[in-house]
């Protein structure tokens, strides 16, 4: 329900807004698909490849209401009535998603992903069985490479993340049901691929689907231009690869004496010293840092901060996530004046953490623990669990985190 509420809300929530400052968002996101290089855009050919599929498609469809129209006609003048209406599952609404769908398959083909573990690909190594529109597409960003067998199996596999998106995307827009197969458990391609497809009135040939929509077709060979004069520049070399992979944790080593040898063997600090310093490990992005000591502070905007404050500001857009070395402890921050302490993940043969290293018992990472504060970090929990911390904990509020 949260979620049903929450999409149904972004449809509508765009009222309360200027139209006039909502018809220009909408047309630039339109000339950033359509025309990458036009005036109007502020993306390039090499964006094409950075894209979020599936953002571009909610912002698309709740932006597509507040375009100037006149009658049946889209007009340039901001003075003519404008054409409200909520997003639903109409033939605006299903062009918007068979353009995206068209780029995200390309995105794919550029940065193809490798087979999947275990699966077994269904397709004959016979090339002229393979789909025209993705092996000539496939030939030109790869440079005329062999194209692999199971072609179709990786496209399908790379598009699936946006397609069940998609899917409860306008199931929670629409009210229209929803496949089966998206209420199973242990769900995989084959078993979602042909339901979603007909679920979003999508063909399962891209080839088909490109030959019976010619506008689709011209643009998306515009898009294949793009995307090959933006690859000859190694552009690729810089951007991501789709599906975008789930965000995880830095490794870590089994033992924490390696977590303890990393630390002493730190030479980033701003100072040279002998003083025994604390070191903190980032847990996103793996950088070791000097916690809670004033050798390493720094600016942030009028106020001076420690490394681990300032670092979650660049890492984790103000959230952040450090194992303190000599503690044995998470540091949790949200802000530069928010934060608490947590168990480490390396516990003893008994399955206890061993805050401070008071017992001094060997050390083992237990991946359960670090499973649970990831599914806390993915989940957007972070700034929960520090407010509940403080709240039980009134100690907590009395420590200055900026200094950390």
């Amino acid at each position: 329900m949260c979620l049903k509420s929450l999409i149904r809300a972004t449809s509508w929530s765009s009222a309360a807004y200027d139209p006039k400052v909502l018809a220009e968002y909408a047309l630039r996101l339109y000339a950033g698909l359509l025309e990458p290089n036009s005036h109007l855009s502020q993306l390039s050919d090499d964006k094409l490849f950075e894209m979020d599929a599936f953002a571009l498609l909610v912002n698309l469809t709740c932006a597509f209401p507040w375009l100037p129209w006149r009658g049946d006609m889209w007009s340039p003048a901001f003075s003519d009535a404008l054409l409200c209406r909520p997003p639903g599952s109409d033939v605006f609404d299903h062009s918007l998603l068979s353009t995206v769908y068209v780029l995200h398959v390309l995105q794919t083909l550029v940065f193809l992903p490798e087979n999947p573990a275990g699966s077994s690909p269904p397709f004959t190594t016979r090339e002229t069985e393979i789909e025209p529109g993705l092996r000539i597409a496939y030939g030109r960003f790869h440079g005329g490479k062999p194209v692999p067998a199971d072609l179709e199996l990786r496209v399908r596999h790379a598009v699936w993340p946006f397609l069940r998106c998609a899917a409860i995307f306008y199931h929670f827009l629409t009210g229209m049901a929803a496949p089966k197969s998206l209420r199973k458990e242990n769900q995989n391609v084959n078993d979602e691929y042909d339901d979603l497809m007909s679920y979003l009135a999508l063909p399962r040939s891209f080839t088909e689907f490109l030959s019976s929509n010619p506008s689709l077709g011209t643009l998306g060979s515009e898009w294949v231009a793009s995307m090959e004069s933006a690859l000859s520049h190694d552009v690729a070399n810089l951007l991501g690869r789709h599906p975008r992979p789930v965000p995880t944790f830095a490794p870590l080593p089994r033992d924490y004496t390696d977590i303890i040898h990393l630390a002493s063997q730190y030479s980033g600090c701003k100072i040279e010293s002998d003083e025994r310093r604390s070191q903190a490990f980032c847990l996103m992005c793996g950088e070791m840092l000097c916690s809670q000591s004033m050798c390493c502070q720094f600016k942030l905007d009028t106020q001076t901060v420690g490394a681990c404050t300032y670092h979650s500001m660049t890492c984790g857009g103000g959230t952040g996530l450090f194992l303190r070395v000599r503690d044995n402890q998470i540091l949790l921050l949200h802000g530069s004046n928010k934060g608490c302490f947590v168990s480490s993940p390396y516990v003893d043969a008994y399955g206890e953490p061993d805050p401070f290293l008071r017992r001094g018992n060997p050390l083992q990472l237990s991946q359960e623990r670090l499973d649970q504060i990831l599914r806390h970090y993915l989940h957007h929990d972070i700034a929960d669990e520090v407010s509940h911390a403080m709240d039980q904990n009134g100690s907590l509020a009395s420590l200055e985190w900026f200094h950390f």
